[in-house]
């Protein structure tokens, strides 16, 4: 039954039932706990012990995540429309893991860190290292990996520091990011491995130390991403972005979910896009906001370091971006020694989720180039 999964599956909303849909198939919540290999309780609570939002009542842990699980549709769960849209997002991540075989461990940093990791795919196929954006995580990218699954590679992704089930934030700089993916390729032992990030991951790896990407990476391809944060509007969006009052709407349900559908995406998102975008954001604490976005308003200008990246480097943009827009992307790929630009028309900032498609083929072009 496992097998009969989309590559990606999603949990989706349809009529008196809520499960994983592979067409008109559908998958009840139960079947499903009935094809995890531990209990999807604990799995849940554990996915969950550390990005509850202060707003959420104490119920979402214990035994009442396994009533949330045996409820017949998600979305009548009383109390708050989060816990069901993080319900959806874990048991999604929870079935994608499992179709795909993925093996699950964490990477301990230097500075005692524990980064949640995710390996799929035969070690002989080209690596590929997945980083994640702000108040993102590991399924911001199911789709692209489910892509590169197909094309024989092994796919790597992980959640930053003080995002899903890592530990922290701890220190936040552009440098303390940068070496948390040197760790993480060190440790995992990736060698000639193509780095793909979104947005603040893609910032990460132009910050990555050009002696290093010249010994074990083959190719970075960037999403969403600035060498420098010039722009005093961008700059202005992002000090609001770490505002408290930006933090309280971003975990309620219409404001949030409106943010995300106006600021984060092109004309036409899907229901499922939006809804999982918001999920991973309304986990995002406060605190882990707070520091990201100050250590990107402190951080240095990479325009230096793009020039010195010995890789090819590929810079994606969405033609609706109006968190980073495609002259962004467009100034990475001059100054870079050997750079590309990209630009998808109707897509926005959610690179990833919209384009999982193109995302996936532009990666695989920079693994291809000489």
């Amino acid at each position: 039954m496992a097998g009969e999964f989309l590559s990606a599956p999603v949990i989706h909303r349809g009529g008196a039932r809520t499960g994983v849909t592979r067409g008109t198939r559908w998958l009840t919540v139960d079947d499903y706990a009935a094809l995890c290999s531990e209990e999807p309780a604990s799995a849940l609570a554990r996915h969950h012990r550390c990005r509850r939002h202060p707003r959420v009542a104490d119920w979402w842990l214990g035994a009442s995540v396994e009533q949330t699980l045996r409820s017949p549709d998600l979305d009548r769960i009383p109390q708050s429309d989060y816990p069901s849209s993080a319900a959806r997002l874990a048991l999604s991540s929870l079935a994608w893991r499992r179709h795909h075989e993925a093996v699950a461990e964490f990477v301990v940093t230097s500075d005692g860190e524990r980064l949640a990791v995710d390996m799929a795919g035969e070690a002989a196929g080209a690596s590929v290292l997945l980083c994640h954006a702000l108040a993102g995580g590991r399924e911001t990218w199911n789709g692209v990996s489910a892509e590169l699954l197909a094309f024989g590679c092994q796919v790597v992704t992980f959640d930053q520091r003080g995002h899903g089930e890592s530990s922290g934030p701890g220190t936040v700089t552009v440098e303390r990011l940068a070496n948390d993916v040197v760790e993480v390729v060190t440790q995992l032992g990736l060698e000639e491995v193509s780095l793909a990030g979104h947005s603040t991951g893609g910032y990460a790896l132009l910050a990555i130390d050009p002696e290093f990407l010249d010994e074990r990476a083959r190719s970075i391809t960037t999403l969403g991403t600035t060498a420098r944060l010039e722009s005093a509007r961008t700059r202005a969006m992002l000090r609001w972005a770490g505002s408290p009052t930006a933090a309280r709407l971003q975990a309620t349900r219409w404001p949030g979910k409106m943010l995300v559908r106006r600021g984060a995406f092109g004309p036409d998102p899907t229901d499922e896009a939006i809804d999982m975008t918001w999920a991973t954001a309304a986990q995002c604490l406060p605190e882990t906001r707070r520091r990201y976005i100050t250590a990107l308003l402190e951080g240095s200008d990479l325009t230096n370091r793009v020039g010195a990246i010995p890789v090819p480097v590929t810079s994606i943009a969405g033609s609706r971006d109006r968190v980073t827009p495609p002259e962004h992307a467009r100034m990475i790929a001059e100054i870079a020694a050997d750079g590309r630009f990209v630009e998808l028309t109707h897509v926005g900032h959610m690179i990833p989720v919209e384009a999982p498609t193109e995302t996936a083929t532009a990666i695989m072009a920079s693994i291809e180039r000489p």
